[in-house]
């Protein structure tokens, strides 16, 4: 086998990084100046990969970065957490209503109201925010840290990149396997939503690999990795539309009975959809077991 050279693993990060960082800044000026829409929506992921592979690559990574990183990303993504779950529940609410009881078209539309008015309450906040100069500095701040990204840490841990990629590839494969075979349909919702994460983190080390050696195999395995995490993806939308619903519920009080009896039977065709996208998990992830996609991606070489 043939080592691949390249100029090191933390600079392979950093690079990784600083390419994210560009589609993050490239796309919050339109967020202050429109509603966000695709902006938003690539502002997260990106934000969203970038915190995925720092904590996957932390060992070879300074201290000082991977603690400056979690503060500043963590902040940035729990910014939006609330904005899009109204934008998931205004998008799913139609297809709510597939096979819903007849009638119901005025508190449809009261509903639908309330998440479009929280949702825009949301894009301000969001707005807002992005348009303070903490969240400038903390911009640079982040710059700084990757323009500084030390190398010595890789020196003592290895830069094989074969090594590495089977270390962190293999050690993921495991738990996802080991937790996709063990999770109980009745499972809670949070378990299922620790599994869809991990499923996301095995996704974006096959990506980010992906931008190190440019496999033509690992299109094809992101592709059926995303398939099971689109699933889990949607049982996590059930579930904070669920909880949305309850809350909402709760804090209501003197509901007209109609109204009511509308939002009870929202939550009751959530959990018939929640059911079902448990069922079609476990059938993906026997098909994505059975396929031997986990042992292809073990016996990849990097070459």
């Amino acid at each position: 086998m043939t080592n691949i050279q390249f100029q090191s693993f933390p600079n392979s990060i950093r690079n990784y990084l600083n390419f994210q960082l560009e589609i993050v800044v490239q796309n919050y000026p339109f967020i202050l100046i429109n509603e966000p829409g695709e902006y938003i929506h690539d502002f997260r992921v990106a934000i969203r990969r970038s915190r995925s592979i720092i904590s996957e690559c932390k060992y070879w990574l300074p201290k000082e970065f991977v603690k400056l990183s979690k503060n500043i990303l963590g902040k940035i993504a729990k910014s939006t957490n609330l904005l899009r779950d109204y934008e998931v529940f205004l998008i799913g609410l139609n297809d709510l209503h597939d096979n819903f009881e007849p009638g119901f078209e005025n508190e449809k539309m009261k509903f639908e109201t309330y998440l479009r008015n929280h949702f825009k309450r949301e894009i301000k906040l969001v707005q807002e925010y992005l348009a303070t100069e903490q969240f400038k500095n903390e911009i640079e701040q982040y710059k700084n840290g990757l323009k500084v990204l030390a190398e010595s840490d890789a020196e003592n841990r290895g830069n094989n990149l074969q090594e590495i990629y089977e270390l962190l590839i293999s050690n993921k494969i495991n738990l996802v396997c080991y937790f996709s075979s063990t999770i109980q349909p009745a499972a809670p919702a949070d378990q299922f939503h620790a599994l869809r994460i991990q499923y996301k983190r095995l996704r974006y080390l096959v990506e980010f690999f992906n931008s190190i050696i440019h496999s033509d195999s690992f299109p094809e395995m992101e592709l059926k990795l995303k398939s099971v995490q689109t699933i889990l993806g949607d049982l996590q939308d059930c579930s904070v539309r669920y909880n949305l619903l309850d809350n909402y519920l709760e804090e209501s009080i003197n509901l007209i009975p109609n109204y009511e009896s509308y939002l009870r039977g929202l939550k009751s065709r959530i959990e018939y959809i929640s059911h079902n996208l448990r069922s079609d998990f476990f059938n993906h992830y026997q098909s994505l077991e059975s396929s031997g996609t986990f042992d292809e991606l073990n016996k990849i070489r990097l070459e």
